[in-house]
């Protein structure tokens, strides 16, 4: 297994690593990667570390040596044989990690992506449909049997951004939730549109845009607010238990447009 150590003499870490090919030899580190080590508390001098480690390092292009320059994952001269690739790394572990690499840099939209599926971390991109379908039908559940949500609204859409949006350099995902009020031919007369913001695995805003500003329209939008958000929080933290260890206080917006 793997052992990263810390220079005794000099700032800096390298990695100790062995292959059938090469055996014995060392990964030195870039500078840049020295902060990612120092703010990951499973990452000590002298401990037993995985190859999803070294492999989302040299993804990062921090890895190198003298003779190769910087090596990157897919690089066979330096790929470790298959007992040692399979060295288990727990989501925690992934996740803590993850929390460092962001700590430390600015990471691009495919730079997110490629680290998540090295360390094997399910990201709020992944099976969205799913997520979706199980909000979906719990809203028309709740619809059937609260009666104050209920109330004339009668049906309800749901849509997951599949990808990761940008402002302000954040990166956000959003839930969109759609209520929709139909007379009794069918045709839909008005709809309440929420948007869930999610940052960082936590639910940071939640936005409400309805058609009426009169008292009653308000009302039965915070009233909606107030069903919806455990059907959505539960759902998150079922899926993604790591991702919500500390959900934010979201801030609630009301936008009359009409």
């Amino acid at each position: 297994m793997a052992t990263l150590n810390a220079y005794s003499n000099d700032p800096g870490y390298y990695i100790r690593a062995w292959t059938s090919d090469l055996r014995n030899f060392n990964y030195k580190i870039r500078s840049e990667g020295w902060d990612i080590i120092d703010s990951d508390p499973n990452l000590t001098d002298g401990v037993q570390i995985s190859w999803k480690y070294i492999n989302t390092l040299k993804a990062l292009g921090v890895v190198y040596t003298e003779e190769s320059g910087v090596i990157s994952p897919d690089d066979e001269k330096f790929t470790p044989d298959p007992d040692q690739t399979s060295e288990s790394l727990s989501r925690e572990e992934a996740m803590e990690f993850l929390d460092a690499i962001r700590s430390t840099r600015n990471l691009s939209t495919q730079e997110l992506e490629q680290i998540s599926s090295v360390l094997g971390i399910e990201t709020l991109d992944d099976n969205h449909e799913e997520l979706e379908s199980n909000i979906s039908s719990q809203i028309k559940e709740e619809l059937s049997n609260n009666r104050k949500l209920s109330g004339e609204v009668c049906d309800s859409v749901v849509a997951f951004t599949p990808e990761w949006k940008t402002e302000s350099d954040d990166l956000y995902h959003r839930l969109f939730i759609i209520l929709v009020v139909k007379d009794n031919s069918g045709s839909v007369v008005t709809s309440t549109t929420h948007t869930v913001k999610f940052h960082d695995g936590t639910l940071a805003d939640w936005s409400v845009i309805i058609e009426s500003g009169c008292w009653k329209a308000r009302g039965e939008a915070y009233q909606h607010v107030g069903s919806l958000l455990p059907i959505v929080v539960n759902n998150i933290e079922e899926r993604f238990p790591t991702m919500t260890d500390t959900w934010l206080d979201p801030e609630i917006n009301l936008t009359v447009e009409g």
